[in-house]
């Protein structure tokens, strides 16, 4: 078989293993799940799952590296620069598009099933690729700042968490909208 015949099978192999642990996930915490079942439920052979994975936990750190890697992305495309404007709106509207295409795997990461450390790289993401620049230039003091830093970005994680728990009602923007506005009038008592 062919070089690229064998990396197409390996990424089917592993999109299917995922997608069977998220499943799990979706049902229960890490703990619970062997990698028995996440065999039987993605049809491989534990031989198969151990030459891609060393146990479940490896697996979940996988999946959560490359949402990270995902979202990373988005957000070096995108130009925050302030928390107004139409170029703000359009780069927070696509990472909340890009939550509700992920549905099935944000609501695992940002459900009661996922790891919190996740949670916390989410969080580190935010902080340095634009929630440190909306606040450049504040009047706050450096402790303040810190505080206001963790309550800005324990919001848009808050925000982003019940939007998944009621099944994504609201639309991209609208979230995009909320999150830029209230972080907008907190950025702006410091000013």
């Amino acid at each position: 078989m062919s070089e690229k015949g064998l990396d197409r099978r390996r990424r089917y192999t592993q999109m299917v293993i995922k997608g069977a642990f998220i499943e799990l996930l979706g049902e229960r915490p890490i703990a619970k799940i062997t990698v028995k079942e996440i065999c039987a439920r993605a049809d491989v052979n534990r031989a198969t799952f151990y030459a891609h994975f060393q146990d479940s936990y490896d697996l979940l750190r996988q999946i959560e590296d490359g949402f990270v890697e995902d979202v990373t992305l988005y957000l070096a495309a995108s130009d925050f620069g302030t928390l107004e404007g139409e170029q703000a709106l359009a780069s927070a509207t696509k990472i909340c598009e890009y939550v509700k295409a992920n549905e099935p795997l944000c609501r695992v990461l940002f459900g009661p099933n996922g790891d919190a450390r996740f949670l916390e790289k989410a969080k580190e993401i935010i902080r340095t690729n634009f929630i440190d620049e909306w606040f450049r230039g504040s009047s706050a003091s450096g402790r303040e700042l810190e505080l206001i830093l963790c309550f800005a970005i324990g919001g848009a994680i808050e925000v982003i968490q019940r939007w998944i728990e009621n099944d994504l009602p609201e639309e991209p923007q609208e979230i995009a909208a909320l999150v830029l506005k209230m972080a907008s009038s907190g950025a702006s008592a410091y000013r």
